[in-house]
Order: structure tokens, then C-alpha cells, then sequence
């Protein structure tokens, strides 16, 4: 497999765990978080820091993505 897809993949399931945490953090279903992750472009944010985030648990997407959504809604 090449180098390319395994950042793909990887960059994948950060965001896979991320959305379902972040579902379960606020007791909402996936889709809704979805939902959410796609109105804030957080889809392309989460790739955009894969590099610092995959060193992390993947716990951290969540969480990451719960502080951004916070700070551009306040």
C-alpha cells in the first residue's frame, strides 16, 4: 500500500473517532455530529492538523473538535 493511502486512512479514522466521541460527549447521535463536523468544515480542519493529532490518542479529535466549535461559536 502506498504511503499516500496509509495517511488517507489514517486521516479517516481520526475523523471516524472523532465524530462518534464527540456524539457521545454530547449525548447526540452520529449523523448529528456529522452534521455538525460538515457545517464547520471540520472534515478538512482534522486533516489539516492530522500531523500533530495522530500522535495523540484518538480521543484528542474530539476533544479538538469540540474547542473549535466552541471558540467560533461564542
Amino acid at each position: 500500500m502506498s504511503e499516500h493511502k496509509n495517511v488517507a486512512r489514517s486521516e479517516n479514522l481520526i475523523i471516524v473517532a472523532a465524530v462518534e466521541r464527540y456524539a457521545g460527549m454530547h449525548g447526540i447521535s452520529t449523523v448529528e455530529a456529522f452534521d455538525l463536523f460538515k457545517r464547520y468544515d471540520l472534515f478538512s480542519i482534522l486533516r489539516e492538523n492530522y500531523d500533530t493529532l495522530h500522535t495523540q490518542g484518538l480521543f484528542e479529535g474530539a476533544l479538538f473538535a469540540n474547542d473549535y466549535i466552541e471558540r467560533i461559536t461564542s
